[in-house]
């Protein structure tokens, strides 16, 4: 299984099993302002995440199977930014339903609200995003300081 489907996989999993607890247990209401209120942050966050991907300038980077692969690994990250914002538009679309669904399961009575299940995947795709923004800027900076040091090793 590809690394990106793994880890969309394990985040749904988490986003169900929260989903379960808070809707069985709590009595937290679904809501469609904070699930648009996290879309619309995601939306920035994942533009901005895609943005200084995108604007990684690797022109300074002279040994080609180095370049190479770190155009490869910035492809499968611009690829991992957009499937994760299209499933969070998904649960966007799905919190319109507003469905609510009870699972029994040797006895014990579990509820899943859709719409809160679509704001804890939209949230959890928004925690993915910080976290990414955080990783490409420490990336951006590491290869900046390669790149000026391998400069000052050729010229001394």
């Amino acid at each position: 299984m590809k690394p990106i489907v793994r880890r969309l996989v394990g985040q749904m999993v988490i986003a169900v099993i929260l989903a379960l607890l808070l809707s069985s247990w709590t009595s937290i209401p679904a809501s469609s302002s904070v699930t648009g209120a996290l879309y619309t942050v995601v939306g920035v966050a994942s533009s901005l995440s895609i943005s200084m991907a995108i604007s990684i300038d690797l022109k300074e980077v002279r040994e080609p199977r180095y370049r190479s692969k770190l155009k490869k690994d910035i492809r499968t990250l611009l690829d991992s930014l957009v499937c994760d914002f299209s499933i969070a538009s998904f649960a966007l679309l799905a919190s319109i339903t507003n469905e609510s669904f009870t699972i029994t399961l040797s006895g014990i009575s579990l509820s899943l609200s859709i719409s809160l299940l679509s704001s804890i995947i939209i949230a959890l795709s928004h925690v993915y995003n910080l976290r990414n923004i955080y990783a490409i800027y420490k990336f951006k900076a590491d290869l900046e300081e390669r790149i000026i040091s391998e400069g000052e090793k050729r010229k001394g």
